[in-house]
């Protein structure tokens, strides 16, 4: 079975959408059965017009497929944005979702994600097919720039799952939060309750199967609310004799960010003339985080991390060759937002003896959060922005040094 879900935008601008796509399947009043080798398309219109394409989440809820095989793909498209399909839609650079979906040959594959502050993630599985029996889990591996997505399978049963899809969900702390992680089930399952968060949408992402081919994989999911908690169960549609051992996560996503990550401010800036006894054998600029003795002098951008550990104060110290009849000017960022002038600017000529030049700059971060900095080096200046993910996605020019002609 083959499945294509084509979500497009309709004309303001909205930020975020959250619906149930339930046409492909055949318990609900206008679904239907989608039987191999039908092929299907529909077009699922968001409630209002997005301002850039928005990030699609997917999530599946119901799952009623045959045995002992099946062959059931997924492709979105035209996102210029079941089996029962719970879906949402945000545009915001906060959260990034990877999709890797119909993956025919199977393999532990690494993703790289912008960014770095993305620390919470989770797994959603989008499809699968088989030919037999197939026990199986998709794990995760993060560190600061990639994620790492494993296929487990206990008893070496990979050979019969034939093609598998998931997506991989990335988020700051605030977007994301994982309330549980990996639980399995063997039975009808009635989960805790939850408490509801405010401006967030509650999703139960299955990433695993323990499925022996002698039944359907019939489970659905049925979630009740008061106006505090939220609990959900999973049934089998019949009897608990076909219900199919699955892991599953529970997570809440915030559509409404409020945290908003700003330029480092740098309030206090020390220049100094000298006479470098080594000058001639140093590049023209070279960078050095203080708290590290990390030194950037390669030429050419350097993409590089502050640890977010450094979030009382950042020093950074930038030597600049000084050369006769020239002079240095250089920019920094002072504030964000702030009158009459957001930055400092200084000029000073070369002359005599002097060779070098030397800025020492204390920032202050405004949230303890990783600094991702691009530093650009060349023989005659030196510039350093900061990446910053908001709900979109800018650069900051935090330092810039010039050499130039008297």
């Amino acid at each position: 079975m083959i499945i294509f879900i084509v979500i497009s935008v309709v004309q303001a601008f909205i930020t975020y959408d959250s619906n149930v796509f339930t046409k492909y399947a055949y318990l609900y009043p206008g679904g239907g059965k989608c039987i191999s080798p039908a092929q299907k398309q529909d077009t699922v219109y968001f409630s209002g017009t997005f301002e850039r394409p928005p990030k699609i989440i997917l999530s599946c809820e119901t799952f009623d497929t045959e045995h002992p095989k099946i062959n059931y793909t997924i492709l979105i498209t035209d996102v210029t944005t079941q089996i029962l399909f719970r879906w949402q839609a945000i545009d915001d650079e906060r959260i990034q979702v990877i999709n890797e979906f119909n993956m025919m040959t199977l393999e532990n594959k690494t993703y790289l994600y912008e960014n770095v502050n993305a620390e919470e993630a989770f797994i959603s599985l989008i499809n699968l097919s088989y030919k037999g029996p197939v026990y199986f889990d998709i794990l995760f591996k993060q560190t600061k720039t990639d994620v790492q997505v494993i296929i487990t399978t206990p008893n070496d049963t990979l050979s019969n799952l034939t093609v598998l899809g998931y997506q991989v969900i990335l988020g700051t702390k605030e977007a994301i939060s994982i309330l549980d992680s990996h639980i399995k089930t063997t039975a009808l399952y009635t989960s805790p309750q939850y408490s509801i968060q405010a401006n967030s949408w509650f999703i139960t992402p299955i990433s695993g199967f323990a499925y022996n081919a002698a039944d359907n994989i019939r489970i659905k999911r049925v979630y009740t609310q008061d106006s505090s908690n939220i609990q959900f169960s999973i049934d089998a549609f019949q009897s608990d004799k076909q219900y199919t051992p699955s892991t599953h996560s529970v997570i809440s996503i915030k559509y409404l960010l409020t945290i908003d990550y700003v330029a480092l401010e740098c309030k206090t800036i020390r220049i100094t003339q000298i006479k470098e006894r080594l000058a001639n054998f140093r590049n023209s600029f070279e960078v050095e985080l203080m708290e590290t003795n990390e030194v950037i002098k390669d030429l050419g951008t350097t993409n590089f991390i502050i640890d977010k550990s450094l979030f009382q104060i950042i020093n950074l110290k930038v030597y600049a060759r000084c050369y006769p009849q020239k002079k240095i000017k250089s920019y920094f960022n002072k504030c964000n937002g702030c009158s009459p002038s957001q930055q400092h600017y200084f000029s000073h000529n070369c002359y005599g003896a002097i060779n070098t030049i030397n800025f020492s700059v204390k920032f202050f971060p405004k949230e303890q959060a990783y600094q991702e900095l691009i530093i650009i080096l060349s023989n005659v200046d030196c510039q350093i922005y900061q990446k910053l993910y908001n709900q979109e996605k800018s650069q900051v020019k935090l330092i810039e040094i010039n050499q130039l002609d008297n």
